[in-house]
């Protein structure tokens, strides 16, 4: 036969471990919580990463997008350019 003090200490520790499993089963949700939303922040930086890169590699062509003045010309972009402005000064009117 159990003693009521035996009983409450049982009762005791039967709550004290419960309010445990309950902490950390909170603390496993927020830690996983956490890990999910920096994921997410992460793809979409690389999300950002590739199309800042795609804008500024420019379309076919070179027309729509603004492209950074400090990237360096190749030498085909360098004489197309020319070409256009002398075409341009020389057209008939």
């Amino acid at each position: 036969m159990m003693t009521s003090t035996t009983r409450r200490r049982e009762k005791k520790m039967r709550r004290k471990k419960r309010k445990t499993r309950r902490r950390r089963r909170k603390e496993e949700e927020e830690k996983e919580k956490n890990d999910n939303n920096e994921k997410k922040e992460e793809e979409d930086d690389m999300e950002e990463k590739m199309r800042k890169r795609k804008k500024r590699e420019g379309v076919a062509g070179g027309r729509g997008r603004s492209r950074s003045s400090s990237r360096r010309r190749s030498k085909r972009e360098r004489k197309s350019r020319s070409r256009r402005r002398r075409r341009s000064k020389t057209k008939k009117k």
